[in-house]
């Protein structure tokens, strides 16, 4: 089916003057494919760096009780939509990496209290998993950006575990709220996280997920707070006022003489 439509695609090209693409990993495999270089723009995925903040600790203390959240447990979250389906989502979607998520929490929960947050439709998989690892988590099926902001902000760790992404937007937003991402190399992951500095990037182990984990925990307070610090400058980079002019700019170049 997916080689049907790159065949289909492929046999378009002479119809279209320009392909975007958020990243350069997809531009490669565009040129890989036989797509000329003179007709891809890369204009990465952007983020509303006015809602996806990281907020005061007075505000957060008032989100622990709103969402009824425990204090004394390290808070994972995972945003996305990783069921195959629009139903419960008990069959998961690979491509998503579902099964790597509880993986990585079955090591973690070995040795580490962890609490989950989940958004997003048909999570059934992910679910079952946690009921059966005994971890506790909260599902919430939210879409509203200031609904998010605020899950985001109750989080300690935002991991992405899928096997592809075009972003995925929940990177941006992860780290302009201030939140460490742990995060396979997809998408848009090794244009915003400088390894260590800013996130970290992982290599699709549910041993490097629980690695990293780790070794964030074990920083200072000064260092972790820097980390933080750093994913916020990192995003704000990719805020959708400049992302907006490099897609206006790339756009232009073709059509406007």
């Amino acid at each position: 089916f997916m080689k049907w439509h790159i065949e289909k695609f492929l046999s378009s090209l002479s119809k279209i003057d320009l392909i975007i693409t958020s990243t350069e990993k997809n531009k490669k495999r565009l040129i890989k494919w036989g797509v000329k270089d003179k007709q891809i723009s890369v204009v990465p995925i952007g983020v509303d760096s006015n809602i996806f903040i990281k907020m005061k600790n007075e505000l957060k203390d008032k989100l622990y009780i709103k969402y009824n959240i425990p204090r004394d447990k390290i808070i994972i979250g995972s945003f996305q939509k990783d069921g195959i389906g629009w139903g419960e989502g008990n069959e998961p979607k690979v491509i998503k990496g579902p099964d790597i998520f509880i993986n990585s929490l079955d090591k973690i929960k070995r040795h580490f209290d962890p609490f989950v947050i989940l958004t997003g439709p048909s999570r059934g998989f992910v679910k079952k998993g946690l009921k059966k690892l005994k971890i506790k988590y909260l599902h919430l099926n939210v879409s509203n950006k200031q609904d998010l902001s605020e899950l985001y902000n109750l989080l300690d760790f935002y991991f992405i575990c899928s096997r592809e992404e075009g972003g995925p937007k929940g990177l941006m937003e992860a780290m302009s709220c201030g939140v460490t991402v742990i995060a396979n190399n997809v998408g848009m992951v090794d244009t915003l996280i400088n390894n260590k500095k800013n996130g970290y990037i992982v290599d699709f182990k549910p041993e490097s997920f629980f690695e990293y984990f780790v070794l964030h925990t074990k920083l200072s307070k000064n260092e972790k707070a820097l980390l933080s610090v750093n994913a916020q400058k990192t995003a704000k980079n990719f805020d959708w006022n400049n992302i907006s002019k490099k897609y206006y700019n790339e756009v232009s170049r073709f059509f406007i003489k």
